[in-house]
């Protein structure tokens, strides 16, 4: 697994780097800047409490901390004075590569919170950890559907479940739809601490993804078909 450093430079000078580690203890990303970063307001913005998604099975007496709300809500705020249609140069570095693009705030962010989410301590992400594990920044939706089928299949594989399409299908459309639910519950969060859109739309656009491939993975899957026949 391999942490990276995400650099974010915008026209203006400023430059914002946020560092994604793996957790030696229990092989999820710690990010930094972490929940501690917050200002008092916003430090009620992570509780797990507050606007806890319905189906979530961590309890506040034992985790206070919403952990993918400590994860996301402390890096968005680090670009609260910025636009989502910002441009930037963004530079994704890890222990095997560098990967630079120009291109929007919003895509840039969507970049690095697709990784944070990914690998967070969220029970709903754990499916997606091993693609985290092996992230490819600026991933475009081809590539993001080829990935997240594979890791479906082997998800089944290595529990010693059926591996067919079908079975994959089925698999994909679960873990989506529970996704779906967390996604929106990031969004309220983000809506009630952020005074600017860069965040929020992040995080729509990576919600909109997870939409399409979990409402009709077959059709997904079907598009690959041709490179295996």
């Amino acid at each position: 697994m391999n942490d990276w450093l995400y650099r974010f430079e915008f026209h203006t000078g400023d430059t914002i780097d946020i560092e994604a580690r793996w957790s030696e203890d229990d092989g999820v990303i710690q990010a930094t800047p972490g929940p501690d970063s917050l200002p008092d307001d916003l430090k009620q913005s992570v509780w797990l409490e507050n606007d806890q998604c319905s189906h979530c099975p961590l309890v506040p007496s034992r985790s206070p901390l919403c952990p993918l709300a400590a994860t996301i809500i402390p890096v968005t705020h680090r670009f609260e004075q910025h636009d989502s249609t910002e441009a930037v140069r963004v530079i994704a570095t890890s222990r095997d590569r560098e990967v630079r693009a120009d291109t929007n705030l919003q895509r840039g962010l969507g970049s690095l919170l697709g990784l944070l989410m990914g690998g967070s301590a969220c029970p709903h992400f754990a499916f997606f950890r091993p693609m985290a594990a092996m992230h490819l920044p600026f991933s475009n939706d081809e590539e993001t559907f080829f990935r997240v089928i594979g890791n479906a299949l082997l998800s089944l594989a290595m529990r010693d479940e059926e591996t067919s399409l079908d079975q994959a299908n089925e698999h994909l459309k679960k873990q989506y739809e529970a996704l779906g639910v967390v996604n929106l519950g990031m969004a309220q969060r983000l809506r009630r601490c952020a005074t600017t859109d860069s965040g929020i739309n992040a995080v729509i656009v990576l919600d909109m993804l997870a939409r399409l491939i979990g409402d009709d993975p077959e059709e997904y899957i079907e598009a690959l078909r041709p490179w295996y026949t």
